[in-house]
């Protein structure tokens, strides 16, 4: 019977690897997108000349029916019809998006 080899290192690194890749927020370079970033900030800080953007995949499940989401690293909120207010209450937690659920928001 073959032997199961337990290597903590090892799985810890393939869980943080699998857990990179689904983070909410990418930084988003001419070379390279990297999806690594529970929080808007550390992603723009990480970006460094490159950009910010939302990982399509991760989008958290939207609630509210408005065109324009408050997206963090946990949640969407799509109460916003106007999307200056929208990025106000987004500024330092989040970014303001549209909402993938409307057609004509993505």
């Amino acid at each position: 019977m073959p032997k199961l080899v337990r290597c903590p290192a090892a799985a810890a690194a393939f869980f943080w690897s699998a857990a990179a890749n689904a983070a909410p927020f990418c930084v988003v370079k001419a070379y390279e997108t990297n999806c690594w970033y529970y929080s808007y900030n550390a992603c723009m800080q990480a970006a460094g000349r490159g950009g910010c953007g939302i990982n399509p995949k991760e989008f958290p499940t939207p609630l509210g029916g408005a065109p324009f989401c408050v997206v963090t690293g946990y949640s969407a909120n799509c109460s916003y019809y106007d999307f200056i207010a929208c990025q106000t209450s987004a500024e330092g937690r989040g970014v303001c998006a549209g909402n993938p659920e409307r057609k004509g928001m993505q």
